[in-house]
């Protein structure tokens, strides 16, 4: 069974108690399209989305949106924006295009503290497109953001409940429940006491304690019938439909996934998939073989869509350009500031020339030094931004080839290379990272290739007993380039099995970092590729410059040389030794 779990969205103005009735005379009379009108709107939105639920909303929450950007609101764009990824998201069953408004919500929220609550917001329901994509990681990942700035979030703990849950670590997850019950009971919060006792429920089912999963069910379905929370009732419904399974009550089963049913083209994939194996038992208990079939069917079919390989790829991708998109303006704001300081700078220094021709000529030269320190810089994250692309697309097809020869595992390695972009993207604006994170990049970069190629070459990394990897510090993405030119050239024609050697040594005052392989060797790698050797050259060229503006940069002696073995390959690389902490 598919474990169903619910994390409720809250919404940046506080919720009137007036009905929707109320709510839609007061707007009707506000005359004026100001940012009173929006707020009212906003109200409006959030209570329709509790009581009765409707992909119509979207509509007209868009409109509120034209009105709030035409206003320059952006105190009204965010929750705005946040309104139409939950309406993507649990009415309208769009990931996708949830993920791109929780997005461009929060690029308008940026660092900004003010907003730290709707920032909580929406990372709790980005978690969720992952849970549902069974990504439990990258989930817990979102919550734990949340929980960092309010540990007594009962909703986010109701959500990692969920999560183990569903990876069956049972003890856990009535732990998570039972403690966002107790905090959801201090703030008379009869919505998340209904959703907490429906998944704890779930819980005890799986425990085999199915006579106290019965009683914290009923009390769920109240809550939820004497308030009408619409919101809840898909979930709590085939909660509900499980638990009575388990209770082996197939007429109550049967009813509640009718109930259900009525919802179907507003609930996800992963709830559709849990209701029809729900159906499955209940027909297969009443010997109508047919429909239990008919059933099964529909369960598997909607199964292999919701791991679908394209559905992770293109969150992948969703990830990454949101990610690419918020470096892109903390960049432009940088050129901004930069360009301020430069102006500012030789306004004073023309004042200096003036008053002081000798002071003024000293400052002129600090200023050049300066400039060259930074167009060092610049260089070096030119050369990073070259690689990356180059490191990217070279993955991309890597994972695509073996998507389409063995598509049946390809979702385990999708997962491994999100997570390598993921890394990548982190460390490209740093100038150093720690061994051990270099390390764990390369592990994962030469697991996917390894696995690509169906274990055709093996590796090793090794690291001296006189190092700590965990202080000791790198730039990185080094050695990636060697890597990859011992896979794509050193085993393209090689009778056997390949093998890597990665060590990592103490040599005085430097690290010296050591790449080898038993391939055919440079002069057999030109031969069969007839003398082109672009690809090869160009990676050492970039590793070159890098070595050449560090080594101007921090005033040191890096250098690599390439040493020609009988069978093989072995590159040897000098850094200087650094440490995070002395």
């Amino acid at each position: 069974m598919i474990w169903i779990g619910l994390c409720l969205s809250t919404i940046c103005f506080a919720q009137s108690h007036k009905t929707l009735d109320s709510l839609i005379s007061i707007i009707k009379s506000h005359n004026e399209e100001d940012t009173t009108y929006v707020v009212l709107r906003i109200k409006y939105i959030a209570q329709k989305i509790y009581e009765s639920p409707s992909d119509s909303l979207l509509e007209y929450n868009l409109e509120t949106l034209k009105v709030a950007e035409k206003l320059n609101f952006k105190r009204g764009q965010i929750p705005l924006h946040s309104n139409n990824g939950v309406i993507y998201q649990y009415i309208i069953a769009n990931p996708f295009k949830a993920l791109d408004s929780y997005h461009k919500a929060l690029k308008i929220i940026g660092n900004d503290t003010v907003f730290s609550e709707q920032r909580n917001v929406i990372n709790s329901n980005i978690g969720l497109i992952y849970l549902e994509q069974e990504e439990y990681s990258k989930a817990l990942e979102s919550f734990e953001k949340v929980i960092e700035q309010d540990p007594e979030n009962f909703r986010i703990l109701s959500s990692i409940g969920t999560i183990y849950g569903k990876t069956k670590e049972l003890d856990s997850a009535t732990v998570y429940f039972k403690k966002s019950m107790e905090l959801a009971k201090l703030n008379n919060s009869f919505i998340d006491i209904a959703n907490s006792k429906s998944n704890l429920a779930r819980v005890l089912i799986d425990l085999n304690r199915n006579n106290e999963a019965l009683i914290e069910m009923e009390e769920s379905l109240e809550i939820i019938n004497k308030y009408n929370l619409g919101f809840l009732k898909p979930v709590a419904y085939l909660n509900a439909a499980l638990v009575y399974l388990s209770n082996e009550d197939y007429e109550k089963t049967e009813e509640y996934s009718m109930k259900v049913m009525n919802f179907e083209d507003s609930i996800n994939l992963s709830m559709k998939s849990s209701l029809w194996a729900t159906l499955v038992e209940v027909y297969r208990a009443k010997r109508d073989y047919e429909k239990a079939l008919n059933a099964y069917e529909k369960h598997y079919e909607l199964k292999d869509s919701l791991t679908n390989s394209d559905r992770k790829l293109e969150i992948s991708r969703k990830e990454i350009q949101f990610e690419a998109d918020r470096k892109g303006l903390l960049a432009q704001e940088e050129i901004k500031r930069q360009k301020l300081i430069k102006n500012n700078s030789l306004f004073g220094g023309g004042i200096l020339i003036v008053v002081l021709l000798f002071g003024g000529y000293l400052y002129k030269r600090k200023r050049e030094a300066e400039f060259e320190l930074n167009t060092k810089s610049a260089e070096l994250k030119t050369l990073r931004t070259q690689m990356n692309p180059h490191f990217i697309f070279s993955s991309l097809n890597s994972v695509n080839n073996f998507i389409s020869k063995t598509n049946t595992t390809a979702n385990t390695y999708l997962t491994q290379f999100a997570k390598l972009m993921r890394k990548t993207l982190e460390n490209s604006e740093k100038e150093d990272i720690t061994l051990q994170e270099d390390i764990d990049l390369l592990n994962t970069y030469l697991n996917i290739e390894q696995n690509m190629l169906h274990d055709e070459f093996t590796h090793e990394i090794l690291v001296d007993d006189a190092l700590d990897a965990q202080n000791t510090l790198v730039p990185p993405m080094l050695l990636q380039p060697l890597v990859e030119n011992s896979i794509k050239h050193g085993f393209a024609r090689l009778k056997g099995n390949g093998h890597i050697k990665v060590q990592f040594k103490k040599k005085q005052n430097t690290l010296l970092c050591i790449v080898e392989d038993n391939g055919v060797g440079r002069k057999k790698a030109m031969e069969y590729s007839g003398g082109n050797t672009e690809k090869t050259s160009m990676s050492t060229e970039i590793l070159q410059k890098r070595l050449d503006i560090i080594n101007t940069k921090d005033k040191t002696s890096a250098n690599f040389r390439i040493i020609d073995k009988e069978n093989g390959t072995r590159v040897e690389l000098e850094l200087p030794f650094k440490v995070e902490f002395e």
